[in-house]
C-alpha cells in the first residue's frame, strides 16, 4: 500500500510540473483556421483557431506560429505577453482584419502590443480606434506600448486621434505604412504613424497616409525615425510627410 501511494505522489509531481512548464520553455504553440482547437494547441492538427487563445496558452519565449489565412477580428488581438507571434509564410500570405466598415456599430484596432512582445511577419488592415478613453482613439492598426513590430504591411487603418495605422511607444521596424487616416477634426496626428515617448522607428515605407491636423505620415515627438521613405502624405494643418 505504501508502495502505491509513493508511485501516485510521484506521477502528481511529474504532471504538476508539465502542467506549468518554466517560462523560457521556448516552445511552439500553433494556429491555423483549419486546427481542431485543442488546447494546449502544440501541432498543426490541434492548432487554436485564434489567435488570442493561442497566446493564453503561451509562455514567455513562446513563439506562436500563425498559419496563412485572413482573420477576422472580432475584438483586438492582445499579445500581452514577451512572445513572438509570428506568420508562417510572410505578410503577404497571413492578414489580420479589423472588420471595420462604414457604419458599424462596432470597432477595434487590430492589434495591441505589452510586455516585451513582438508581431512579426503580417498584413494589418481595416482596424479603427475609437472609444471613450484617450488611448482607446490612438493606433488603428496597432498600439506598441511594450515591444516590436516588424515586417508587416499597415494599411487602411483609421484612428480618431493619433497615429492611423501605428500609435509607437516603443519599437517599428522594416514595415510599409499605407493609406492610413486619423479622423478628428483639427485634432489628427500622425496619420501613418504617431510616434511618442522615445519611441524608434526604423526601415520603413510611410506613404499616402492623411492627417486632419499634423504630420500626415508621421508625428514625432521625442522620437527617431532612420532610414525612412515618407512620401505621398498628407495634413491638413501641418507636415504633410512629417510633423
Amino acid at each position: 500500500m505504501q508502495h502505491h501511494i509513493k508511485h501516485w505522489l510521484a506521477v502528481m509531481v511529474v504532471c504538476g510540473l508539465a502542467a506549468a512548464r518554466p517560462a523560457s520553455s521556448g516552445q511552439t504553440v500553433y494556429v491555423s483556421l483549419d486546427g481542431g482547437h485543442s488546447a494546449p494547441y502544440a501541432s498543426w492538427p490541434s492548432a487554436a483557431t485564434n489567435i488570442q487563445d493561442a497566446i493564453g496558452a503561451a509562455f514567455a519565449g513562446d513563439l506562436v506560429l500563425v498559419s496563412n489565412g485572413w482573420y477576422r477580428l472580432t475584438n483586438q488581438v492582445i499579445i500581452n505577453k514577451a512572445i513572438v507571434v509570428s506568420s508562417l509564410a510572410g505578410r503577404a500570405q497571413t492578414v489580420l482584419d479589423g472588420d471595420f466598415y462604414e457604419g458599424k456599430p462596432v470597432s477595434n484596432r487590430c492589434v495591441k502590443i505589452q510586455s516585451g512582445g513582438v508581431l512579426d511577419g503580417f498584413t494589418i488592415s481595416n482596424g479603427y480606434a475609437y472609444g471613450y478613453m484617450a488611448a482607446d482613439k490612438k493606433g488603428g492598426g496597432v498600439y506598441i506600448e511594450n515591444g516590436l513590430v516588424r515586417n508587416c504591411d499597415i494599411v487602411r487603418n483609421t484612428a480618431n486621434t493619433y497615429g492611423g495605422g501605428v500609435y509607437n511607444l516603443d519599437q517599428l521596424a522594416d514595415c510599409l505604412v499605407s493609406g492610413n487616416v486619423t479622423m478628428a477634426a483639427g485634432a489628427g496626428y500622425g496619420g501613418g504613424v504617431a510616434a511618442d515617448a522615445g519611441s524608434g522607428i526604423s526601415n520603413c515605407v510611410i506613404a499616402d497616409n492623411s492627417s486632419t491636423a499634423y504630420g500626415g505620415g508621421l508625428w514625432l515627438n521625442s522620437a527617431t525615425a532612420l532610414v525612412c521613405a515618407v512620401n505621398g502624405n498628407e495634413a491638413v494643418l501641418a507636415g504633410g510627410g512629417i510633423y
